[in-house]
């Protein structure tokens, strides 16, 4: 395996950067917990690319060599240092923790490297780190410089809250992708699919209840006549219908309500007289003087007779 340790890019190229560009707080505050490798394959300005596929195994490496990050400038640890040159540290990484991915540092500021911050003297930083030359994961991080020149997409340290850049614009991409746009749409095409989407999910519920409602309706239908063609052929007595109804409306009720009724002999014969319309009798003489006595006419008091079930005599 093949090591090959960042610098910065504009000055030795060869041997690849990594700039993890955050702001200061304009209020003076400063990030204890700072982003310092992106997760899964990630770019820079450049156009190079490397893979953070094993994130734990970068923090593994940093407990098992029992040492601070140092934050420096211009990364000097890794340029000046190496030549005899003083490189001070403005900070200290104490602790690596994985994050959805990514490489989190917890950093100590010392009062040099706040003032260079808090002055606006430097505004972003750069972890220089560790690869594997020919699969290009990270392996480890060498140190953290803080500088004004950037590679990554990354946000400032003052919107040290706000999702990376570089997440943000994978996040809009595969959102794009979704909605059937192309990488180059605008945020005012990407909101407009978004309400687009949205309609659309609501016609799709919309129309699905309607089915429901339909489905529920032919079930209710389908109870209906299985349970009135058992009474009406005489196999169920009619006081029973509403509890077949309700039987029938279980899962499988119907099918085991017409097994049930195939067994079964008509116990209740049509008699032919449903729905037959009945006439009243003519008065008799005697009924007819009745009705005359008390001013009614002769349907009148038949219509009274057969209400009440008197008899005239």
């Amino acid at each position: 395996m093949t090591k090959i340790k960042t610098t910065l890019a504009q000055d030795n190229p060869k041997e690849g950067v990594i700039a993890l560009n955050f702001e200061t707080n304009s209020d003076g505050v400063l990030p204890e917990w700072v982003p310092l490798i992106p997760p899964g394959e990630f770019s820079g300005r450049d156009g190079r690319k490397w893979v953070n596929d094993k994130p734990e195994n970068i923090v593994s490496h940093f407990i098992d060599n029992k040492r601070d990050i140092a934050l420096d400038v211009e990364h000097s640890s890794e340029i000046k240092a190496k030549k005899g040159e003083a490189s001070p540290a403005g900070g200290w990484i104490k602790t690596l923790e994985v994050r959805d991915g990514w490489v989190f540092g917890k950093l100590e500021w010392n009062e040099y490297g706040s003032s260079l911050v808090n002055t606006k003297k430097y505004r972003y930083y750069s972890p220089a780190f560790l690869f594997d030359q020919q699969s290009k994961r990270v392996i480890s991080i060498s140190s953290v410089g803080l500088t004004n020149k950037h590679n990554l997409y990354l946000p400032a340290l003052n919107h040290q809250q706000a999702v990376p850049s570089h997440e943000k614009t994978t996040s809009y991409n595969a959102v794009k992708l979704a909605l059937g746009l192309n990488q180059e749409a605008s945020e005012e095409d990407l909101l407009t699919g978004i309400i687009t989407l949205q309609n659309q999910l609501s016609q799709a519920l919309n129309s699905q209840q309607q089915f429901a409602a339909y489905k529920t309706q032919i079930q209710k239908d389908e109870i209906a006549n299985v349970v009135n063609s058992a009474i009406t052929s005489g196999k169920i007595p009619p006081a029973f219908r509403e509890y077949h109804l309700a039987a029938c409306r279980q899962e499988g009720g119907i099918e085991l309500f017409n097994n049930y009724v195939d067994t079964l002999d008509a116990f209740f014969p049509d008699t032919g007289l449903d729905n037959k319309q009945f006439t009243q009798p003519a008065l008799n003489e005697q009924q007819q003087h009745i009705a005359h006595l008390l001013g009614q006419s002769e349907e009148e008091y038949s219509q009274n007779l057969a209400t009440h079930g008197q008899q005239a005599g």
